[in-house]
């Protein structure tokens, strides 16, 4: 059993404030800041193993349900900005008396104005609350057509990560290899993860390649890991499989939010992640069951992981 801790609003928060904070070295402290994922990936799943032994699933669940509840404390540190202005007699403008003076009580003006008055209250009772969550939610940012841009390649990368991360070891396991041996190529696969986020991040600050070609290699290594992986069945071949595949998605992760800030700015990070996060959750959860299914029919993944394959190439829209 393979896991990583996450926590996606926190995480969220954190990618933006990198990159508002950044204005240089945007790559290294992204990679730096992003490996926190691939480390648990690297110890997470071995500890997993360990307590499903030792302790049973039961057992299992509830200590790593202790450990993920310290992440209220990471929550509980995080402070926004007083954004509070202090009113000053000159902030008060003069009101002039010629123009707003009030008609008298009981002509025709006075009446008419009272009704528009009436009208505008009540429309403002829905449209000011309306505005306030709009602007809240930040949904606003979904109807700009370079936001798609980015999304699509966030979107689909991180639905086949994570279905990576369930099936992998089951794969594994289902190929004749011992469940410590299963996790040992989810441990080479965070290694992979932590090497490339670094490496990017500092070829893509240092100039030495762009952003775009960057991506584009990254993306036809990652899907090249998921097209061979049902003809990996050697112990060192599936090592070397899972160690491509999450070096190459570890990689466009890093280059995605760089790729965000570049075409949304600074001011939208957070809703952008935000929002990318949720349709992510929407896509697995509508067809997160279909790699289980598969090996229900069929009794192996290899369609599964070549379903993921064509998910992957959908990534050159983006691009």
């Amino acid at each position: 059993m393979s896991t990583c801790f996450k926590c996606c609003p926190y995480t969220d928060n954190l990618r933006a404030l990198i990159g508002r904070r950044f204005p240089t070295n945007y790559g290294i402290a992204a990679g730096i800041g992003g490996s926190g994922a691939p480390i648990g990936l690297i110890t997470a799943g071995p500890f997993t193993q360990l307590l499903l032994d030792t302790y049973g699933w039961r057992g299992a669940l509830l200590i790593l349900g202790g450990f993920a509840l310290h992440l209220g404390v990471c929550g509980a540190i995080l402070r926004s900005s007083s954004t509070d202005e202090t009113v000053t007699n000159s902030s008060y403008q003069p009101v002039s008396t010629d123009a707003n003076e009030e008609p008298r009580i009981g002509s025709s003006s006075a009446e008419e104005k009272g009704n528009l008055k009436q009208s505008s209250r009540s429309y403002n009772i829905f449209k000011d609350p309306l505005k306030a969550m709009v602007k809240h939610i930040g949904i606003s940012v979904c109807f700009q057509v370079s936001f798609w841009f980015t999304a699509v390649i966030f979107i689909l990368g991180r639905f086949v990560d994570d279905h990576w991360l369930i099936y992998y070891v089951s794969q594994a396991e289902a190929k004749g290899f011992s469940p410590y041996e299963a996790v040992t190529f989810t441990t080479a696969g965070g290694v992979g993860s932590v090497v490339s986020r670094i490496v990017f991040g500092f070829i893509v600050d240092r100039n030495l390649l762009n952003l775009r070609p960057a991506l584009v290699l990254m993306i036809v290594l990652s899907s090249s890991a998921l097209l061979i992986a049902p003809w990996l069945n050697t112990y060192w071949l599936m090592m070397a499989g899972s160690f491509v595949f999450c070096a190459g998605n570890g990689a466009i992760a890093l280059l995605n939010d760089l790729y965000t800030r570049e075409l949304l700015g600074t001011d939208l990070l957070v809703c952008a992640f935000a929002w990318m996060e949720m349709l992510t959750a929407i896509l697995g959860f509508s067809l997160g069951f279909f790699p289980g299914w598969m090996y229900d029919r069929s009794g192996s993944f290899d369609w599964a992981f070549l379903f993921w394959d064509a998910y992957q190439l959908f990534r050159w829209w983006g691009c």
